[in-house]
């Protein structure tokens, strides 16, 4: 339903379409709980797909700077058919996973309610795209050599510092919206967060270290 005015939230305060994306960057809570409360899911799929290019291309951007490609065109391609086929999977296995892990700390959100939140708390990948694109273009388009050796140290550092900003600021996201479905701490909704993860991680780890021991 593509309504830009929604039932009242908090009894008193109509969010639009419009404020509803503001507040992800400025007032994340404000905006999951509303979300949630709502079923807000204005253009979800079409978000779950692009942050699924935008991760596979991202990587690519990533594989290009290190020079390990040698069909740019192929590689990008791919990507972009990739993601966009497994990134909308990768949400709804991620929410299971906290869905499922979430019970053992007595949450009650379902895969659904965490795609939903999930998906919005995603935003920041778009400017992680955005901040890759810029460093391949000045690492690889852009001549160096007006640039010394130092100054260009700087902004590779530079790039790596937003880098880690910007995935440190979208597990804050997705610890808030976990917090908002599950009713849980910060704290109790990072551990979810992080267990979900682990119950993949760890067995892999132990499987991996098994193969190459």
């Amino acid at each position: 339903m593509e309504n830009n005015h929604f039932e009242e939230f908090d009894n008193v305060t109509l969010l639009t379409e419009k404020e509803i994306f503001q507040k992800i960057f400025s007032e994340p809570r404000k905006a999951f709980e509303y979300i949630h409360k709502n079923r807000f899911e204005n253009y979800l799929i079409t978000i779950l797909i692009t942050v699924g290019i935008c991760n596979a291309v991202d990587n690519t951007f990533e594989k290009i700077i290190a020079g390990t490609i040698d069909n740019v065109m192929l590689s990008l391609t791919l990507s972009v058919l990739i993601g966009a086929f497994l990134g909308w999977i990768s949400f709804y296995l991620f929410g299971g996973l906290l869905s499922w892990t979430g019970k053992w700390y007595n949450g009650r959100g379902t895969t659904d309610e965490f795609v939903r939140i999930l998906g919005y708390a995603n935003f920041p990948t778009y400017i992680s795209l955005l901040v890759t694109l810029i460093q391949v273009i000045f690492m690889k388009v852009l001549p160096t050599t007006f640039l010394s050796e130092s100054l260009y140290q700087i902004f590779i550092y530079g790039f790596v510092a937003v880098s880690f900003f910007i995935g440190i600021w979208s597990i804050a996201l997705s610890v808030i919206g976990i917090a908002v479905v599950q009713n849980f701490s910060y704290g109790k909704a990072f551990l979810n967060y992080i267990t979900a993860i682990a119950v993949v991680a760890v067995p892999l780890f132990l499987i991996i270290f098994m193969i190459v021991r």
